[in-house]
């Protein structure tokens, strides 16, 4: 009974369908997995601004203008991101178990 319903499922599934399944596990793994980077290296720049502002190196106001100029070149990526956002499975629920094994994976 086991062996017909595994046969079933063969069937159903195909060869592009597991290719796909992969496919979005392995995008969603890495995008998880980079902005996971992503924060812990925003997290190592923010005390290390602290520090700086700590100890008197830089003043807030060169953060602030620094962080408004920063935002302008966001404006910029933002229009790029757009154009490629279709690439991404985003939709997919294996893109997302992805993201999430990436996020949290050690």
């Amino acid at each position: 009974m086991v062996v017909e319903i595994i046969q079933q499922l063969a069937e159903l599934i195909s060869e592009n369908s597991l290719i796909s399944i992969f496919v979005s596990l392995i995008l969603g793994f890495l995008i998880g997995y980079l902005i996971r980077k992503g924060i812990e290296i925003g997290l190592i720049l923010l005390a290390i601004i602290i520090i700086l502002i700590g100890i008197g190196i830089i003043s807030p106001s060169t953060i602030t203008h620094e962080i408004e100029s920063l935002g302008i070149y966001a404006n910029q990526a933002k229009s790029l991101v757009e154009n490629e956002i279709h690439l991404i499975p985003y939709n997919s629920i294996f893109f997302v178990i992805g993201i999430v094994i990436g996020l949290i994976k050690r």
